[in-house]
């Protein structure tokens, strides 16, 4: 604002006198801007509800007009201890027995405390199997899923310098959960999970190995690892032969997968290289190219540096450039070769026929393998019994439940069962020695019931929550139109707030709030069309059903609060206090049909989906998809509110300019006047 020095010649108060002046056309100015203000809150104030209704439609009603909502089952048991159940809704109403017959569990091993030479336990996992007194290489035999159709064997090959947390990573990388836990000394070993076929053993195949288990305390005596120990000892009897050669066989097919694997990195290789001679032309073209760059840079390098021009600088970098990039190529090349040269050592490759067959030094390695696990395998079961006294290592043997639904056996490896559209998680089980001889028969497993029905309860919360939402929807729309008048409130300047208090300004403020939908056609349109819909009733299986059939109704007129008398309530609902003394017709209802309760307000829930999403389509320039009000339209106005003030407010800048410059000439015209009356005294002898 420019600096005016008014009145030194006139003594009148300038300033005070234009600020009156121009105060008259200030008030279309402030006009202009409460009415946008006016205009801005209320569009907030769209926005809040529209967001209640756009959730409304968008959730609930989406949800609540398709058939697969309402399939709520639910089923009980007669011991919950026993069972859980988790109903899908593709569940059939039923009753159903059910017998647990063992639980799920997962393989773990508690090791014995490692001990070292001097015969102290061990408190460190950087500790070497040297300090233990393993000094020589050994294998062990990881099996996992023993004798199941996922069988996996994985040999562990430990030294001298393998430290307890070395072992413990190698059991990982095999996919046991695994620990050298230093605390206490001992190894804590998993299974990856529960079941039969994710169970483990640890075996060794000689004398090092078993003696490598013991001192790592890993020597386990289950009976699992005892029938692998059998398994082979049994190959050793007279007319095992047969055993032998299904080893061999199962053996062999193991070395036909890996020189498969061979094969097809063979021929993966093979096509690298075809690749490679294409790209590079060939292994000796890139040599010979690489021989003359090299030397051609050998020549400029033998020169003195400070005589080089500078197409021979460029010409340096370059060969220098071109000789390490095809050196690269030609060790990528050698590498690929010598990968070739590896895998034909070991196996005997037919590209044309496209077979593979072991070679003798690995059919050597089968017979020599077998011969030495039979052999060490009799040597542990002849002091089976001996070391087990003497064990400090505990293995809990994984398993796989096992139940009994209306008389089918099921088994999982866990203790999870999905059957049916039930969802069974066993809990204990039910098996009973009602015979007294030590053992646990078919017939000695209790039963318990399983109870399958309609979900009574679930299907009442529901719609319950269904009904809450539609109050608290409609309650609003009936207290934004019902609101007080605030007629002779408008939005306040920044001079009228000072001169109010705080607290007086924002009660001014919110009264004007709270009207500003008083009345409003839109809302009323929208009210007006939930309210139909919501009384008009659904038809099912031929015959006119309303929400008074199911016990939900309005009050009347005189009971319901204030701007809750279109509100609906559930007769005898306990959390309704003005009709929980009522006989809960809902209740009763989905107890004797439930069918045509999901029907309805199946039906019910599309009238609404159908009518909001009338409402909610988009209006070129109008409103934008989502809305029910013309959201693109008040923001137009807003922004020729921006417009029309910024126009008003520099007309009446111009006017106020136009009063200083008036009052300016006169100052000049007053000064002029007194130098001139002071010259004319001077000349008449004046002081």
């Amino acid at each position: 604002m420019a600096m005016r020095i008014t009145g030194l010649n006139s003594g009148m108060d300038v300033e005070s006198i234009v600020q009156e002046l121009v105060s008259a056309k200030q008030t279309k100015v402030d006009s202009l801007k409460k009415e946008q203000t006016k205009l801005e809150w209320k569009q907030d104030a769209w926005k809040a509800l529209n967001t209640k209704i756009f959730n409304f439609y968008n959730k609930t009603l989406n949800s609540l007009r398709l058939t697969s909502t309402y399939q709520k089952k639910t089923t009980s048991v007669s011991n919950s201890s026993v069972a859980s159940v988790i109903t899908g809704s593709s569940a059939m109403n039923s009753t159903q027995t059910l017998a647990v017959k063992q639980l799920a569990k997962s393989g773990y091993l508690t090791g014995a405390q490692v001990k070292n030479t001097a015969g102290a336990t061990v408190t460190s996992g950087e500790t070497k199997l040297a300090d233990l007194g393993i000094n020589a290489e050994t294998t062990l035999n990881l099996t996992q899923g023993a004798g199941t159709a996922s069988e996996k064997v994985t040999q562990i090959t430990i030294d001298a310098d393998t430290t307890l947390d070395g072992l413990a990573a190698k059991l990982k990388e095999a996919g046991l959960s695994a620990n050298f836990d230093a605390k206490n000394g001992r190894f804590y070993i998993g299974a990856s999970g529960s079941g039969a076929d994710k169970d483990f053993i640890l075996t060794a195949a000689s004398q090092g190995g078993d003696e490598a288990l013991a001192a790592l305390g890993l020597k386990a005596y289950d009976d699992a690892t005892k029938a692998s120990y059998a398994k082979y000892a049994a190959m050793d009897s007279e007319g095992a032969d047969a055993e032998k050669q299904a080893y061999r066989d199962e053996f062999q097919n193991r070395i036909a997968d890996r020189t498969a694997q061979y094969l097809a990195q063979y021929r993966e290789l093979q096509e690298q290289y075809t690749d490679k001679l294409d790209s590079y032309q060939n292994k000796e073209a890139l040599t010979n190219a690489k021989e003359e760059a090299q030397t051609a840079l050998e020549a400029l390098q033998e020169k003195d540096e400070s005589t080089l021009t500078e197409d021979e600088k460029q010409q340096l970098e370059q060969f220098d450039a071109q000789v390490q990039k095809l050196a690269a190529q030609i060790e990528e090349i050698e590498e690929i070769e010598g990968q070739l040269a590896n895998i034909e050592t070991y196996v005997t490759v037919d590209l044309q026929a496209s077979t593979v067959s072991p070679t003798d030094t690995l059919k050597n390695e089968v017979a020599g393998e077998l011969d030495s696990q039979i052999t060490f395998a009799k040597e542990a079961l002849s002091a089976w019994d001996a070391d087990k006294a003497a064990a400090g290592s505990v293995k809990i043997s994984g398993q796989d439940a096992k139940i009994r639904l209306n008389g089918a056996d099921y088994t999982s490896d866990s203790n999870v069962f999905e059957i049916n559209g039930l969802t069974i998680t066993a809990g204990a089980a039910t098996g009973k020695d009602l015979n007294g001889d030590g053992s646990i028969g078919d017939d000695e497993y209790e039963e318990v019931t399983l109870t399958t029905t309609d979900d009574v309860s679930g299907l009442y919360d529901m719609i319950k929550s269904f009904v809450t939402e539609y109050n608290a929807l409609i309650n609003e729309m009936d207290k934004l139109y019902n609101a007080d008048s605030a007629k002779n409130y408008e939005p306040l300047t920044d001079e009228e707030k000072e001169a109010m208090s705080e607290d007086e300004a924002e009660k001014w403020e919110a009264k004007i709030k709270d009207s500003l939908l008083r009345r409003d056609s839109t809302l009323g349109t929208v009210s007006s069309a939930f309210r139909d819909i919501m009384a008009a009733g659904v038809e099912v299986n031929g015959k006119k059903r309303y929400l008074s059939d199911f016990g939900i109704e309005k009050l009347s007129y005189f009971t319901a609060p204030t701007n809750e008398k279109n509100a609906y309530h559930i007769k005898g609902d306990d959390a309704d206090a003005l009709t929980s003394m009522s006989e809960n017709a809902l209740q009763q209802m989905i107890t004797a049909d439930a069918e045509t309760t999901k029907t309805f307000f199946q039906e019910l829930s599309k009238a609404l989906y159908t009518k909001v999403g009338e409402m909610v389509k988009s209006e070129t320039g109008y409103k934008s998809y989502g809305t029910i009000y013309a959201d693109l339209k008040m923001q137009s106005d807003y922004d020729g509110y921006k417009k029309r003030i910024s126009n008003e407010e520099k007309k009446l800048q111009a006017y106020e300019d136009s009063w200083y410059d008036k009052f300016s000439a006169m100052e000049v015209a007053m000064a002029k006047m007194q130098s001139n009356a002071n010259a004319i005294s001077g000349l008449l002898g004046g002081t």
